[in-house]
């Protein structure tokens, strides 16, 4: 495993002499996305300091109202990034905003156990404040890697599109004519093989590649003789699956505008829903809209998903807090 430094590519050899190129997410861009969690965090923070007071006013238990505030936040603090990061394999909204996430060192899909270590260990990273002992062993690793990652085993790198068979069909039909690709000459049953490979094998491990590389050993031998000789049938597979790549990646695309507005109202609706919370009535509505017109172009799908989840979690975030905020007014004003 080798780090090179000038485009912080992380390179790994498998077992089976498959390299992997994975490029680890900067300290600019984890930090942006930690400070779009944070929001999220604090909007969901407020909103229960809302309702304790709420609840407070109902009962007139000021005491059990805010034993029950601070066990939610303390629960809520400690559980946000824990159970984001299960639930989406290693994504927080923040991290997928920002197409980070956290992987294996390998590059495989990060387990529950590691997900468990480096949030717990991030408590020790924060310290003695806002993550300064987690940026100085980001930096003495040269991984980018904090405390929680070196524990847990785990490393936060860019992600590369994940792309569908039907979506990997679609470039490749916007592509040059079927005769100039040298894909053109696989036998039917093997292309679609490799196409539905490539746009999956990032969510295999090496076990399950080589798997899939046996079962269709002799048609891989005769498709890539070469590789098939150096490495076996999954250095074969890979091959071919990197030659899809190279087919069905956008050179000179730009991102429509329609798909960053979508982003970017969808990350304002996360920070107005924490510090100015009426305006994530107009950022959150924008950004859905704006993925509905951007829904059609495949290249900007992604980003416009993105920035439309976003919008919503903000929206129901604010929605929530000026709900809780006006039935407090309303009660006290009673």
């Amino acid at each position: 495993m080798s780090l090179n430094d000038p485009s912080r590519d992380l390179v790994v050899a498998t077992p089976e002499l498959v390299a992997f190129q994975y490029q680890l997410a900067g300290l600019g861009t984890r930090f942006l996305a930690q400070a779009i969690d944070v929001c999220l965090l604090l909007a969901t923070l407020i909103e229960v300091i809302l309702l304790a007071v709420l609840i407070s006013q109902l009962t007139s238990n000021t005491i059990a109202a805010t034993t029950v505030g601070v066990a939610a936040g303390f629960l809520i603090v400690l559980g946000y990034f824990l159970v984001l990061e299960l639930i989406w394999a290693g994504q927080t909204p923040g991290k997928r905003a920002l197409r980070i996430r956290v992987v294996g060192m390998r590059g495989e899909p990060v387990t529950s156990g590691q997900v468990v270590i480096r949030n717990l260990v991030r408590i020790v990273d924060f310290l003695p404040f806002y993550y300064a002992l987690g940026v100085i062993t980001m930096f003495a690793n040269g991984q980018g890697r904090r405390l929680g990652d070196l524990a847990a085993g785990t490393l936060v790198v860019r992600e590369s599109d994940q792309l569908s068979l039907g979506a990997l069909e679609a470039r490749l039909a916007e592509a040059r004519p079927l005769e100039e690709r040298p894909l053109s000459a696989l036998e039917p049953n093997l292309r679609r093989l490799v196409l539905a490979y490539a746009g999956r094998r990032r969510g295999l491990d090496g076990g399950r590649r080589l798997h899939i590389a046996q079962g269709a050993a002799a048609a891989l031998a005769a498709a890539a003789p070469g590789q098939y000789a150096q490495g076996g049938p999954l250095a074969a597979l890979d091959h071919l699956a990197d030659l899809v790549a190279e087919e069905v990646r956008p050179t000179g695309m730009e991102v429509p505008r329609e798909a960053r507005l979508a982003l970017a109202f969808g990350v304002c609706a996360c920070v107005t829903a924490a510090f100015c919370t009426p305006a994530v009535l107009i950022f959150g509505p924008l950004a859905i809209l704006m993925r509905r017109r951007s829904a059609s172009v495949l290249a900007a799908r992604a980003i416009a998903e993105t920035g439309s989840l976003l919008g919503a979690v903000g929206l129901i975030a604010g929605l929530a807090i000026m709900a809780t905020l006006g039935a407090t007014f309303a009660f006290v004003a009673r």
